[in-house]
């Protein structure tokens, strides 16, 4: 059995001796057999003419390697060329914490947050886009709500080759779930979205825990909003401010009303709401809280009188995002801390 052993090991120590490509005293890899060292070495000790095929294989080896890393570059190209354009403030946060922030190439006036989405160049007003200018950023993916417009460019946009995707209007928890996912399946990342969306509703559960806290009727609330050189909207429902205003245990005097419409100096009085909530963009606009109050008819309110008032930004109260469930609790807050003797 010892012989045969021997004779064996004896075997490989000659096979291995005896293959042209591998030096046994050297452990170089430039003259191993899968370096191109390696064949040039072994191609001095051929003849001419044992050398022509060699050679022949050489340059065929030589060109598929460089197609073949062609290819792998344009594959990586093609994954990390995603440009999107991000269109709403709230899909914006979205497409951020989804981890996309780096393929978004431009985003609307009204995506500010977070502060990386501000420093990006924009497109204009969500309901007042330009075809030319979005193409000028030439995007693989444009992302809107259902503000945005006109149809006219969005079609316009599609009609040069570019996805458009626009996100449905739903007001409630699960809207906003749906929202987060679809942003998710859109920019495929599924598994993070349904995380972002299981976070939030778990939030919104601890909400409605703590509204237990609160006392006797629910507080009649009226959102005012104003922009420059316009006149004050208040929100009815089929609006993301609505769906806050319910989710936080108080009542939306102007829940009759559809979207955002103006009112009155006689219809503020009828409505005769217990607070006024505004952005803090509202403020500046109007110049503080003491030149709203003299807004006609808010000041005989029970608002008015009592000066009863909730400021927020105005994209973490109206984006209906991920820090949509931080917004409720703010009012939350406010509410109880109004109901307080």
């Amino acid at each position: 059995m010892s012989l045969m052993l021997l004779s064996l090991k004896t075997h490989n120590r000659i096979e291995k001796r005896s293959s042209p490509f591998e030096n046994p005293e050297s452990k170089n890899p430039f003259l191993q057999p899968w370096s191109i060292f390696g064949w040039l070495s072994v191609l001095a000790r051929l003849s001419v003419l044992t050398r022509l095929p060699v050679l022949a294989g050489l340059a065929w080896l030589s060109l598929s390697l460089q197609s073949q890393a062609e290819v792998n570059s344009n594959t990586t190209a093609s994954f990390d060329s995603e440009r999107i354009i991000s269109i709403g403030g709230g899909i914006t946060e979205i497409v951020f914490a989804l981890g996309k922030g780096r393929s978004v190439v431009a985003t609307d006036t009204t995506s500010y947050f977070p502060e990386a989405a501000e420093r990006l160049p924009k497109v204009g007003y969500q309901r007042q886009l330009n075809a030319e200018g979005i193409l000028s950023f030439n995007p693989t993916l444009v992302l809107t709500t259902k503000a945005a417009g006109p149809d006219a460019v969005l079609k316009q946009i599609q009609a040069a080759g570019v996805r458009v995707e626009s996100i449905p209007d739903n007001y409630d928890e699960e809207g906003l779930k749906q929202r987060i996912v679809r942003i998710g399946q859109w920019l495929d990342e599924p598994e993070k979205a349904t995380i972002l969306a299981e976070d939030a509703n778990r939030a919104f559960r601890a909400i409605e825990t703590q509204k237990r806290s609160l006392k006797g009727e629910p507080l009649k609330v009226l959102f005012i909003m104003q922009h420059r050189d316009g006149a004050p909207l208040v929100a009815g429902h089929d609006t993301h401010v609505d769906t806050l205003i319910r989710l936080s245990g108080a009542l939306n005097v102007a829940e009759n009303l559809k979207g955002f419409r103006t009112l009155s100096p006689e219809a503020l009085l009828v409505l005769n709401p217990d607070v006024i909530l505004t952005t803090h963009q509202t403020l500046e606009v109007v110049g503080g809280s003491q030149a709203l109050w003299r807004t006609p008819g808010l000041n005989r309110t029970t608002a008015g009188k009592e000066e009863r008032l909730v400021s927020m930004d105005a994209l973490l109260l109206m984006g209906f995002s991920i820090r949509s469930p931080l917004a409720t609790r703010k009012l939350l807050n406010a509410w109880i801390s109004f109901a307080k003797p």
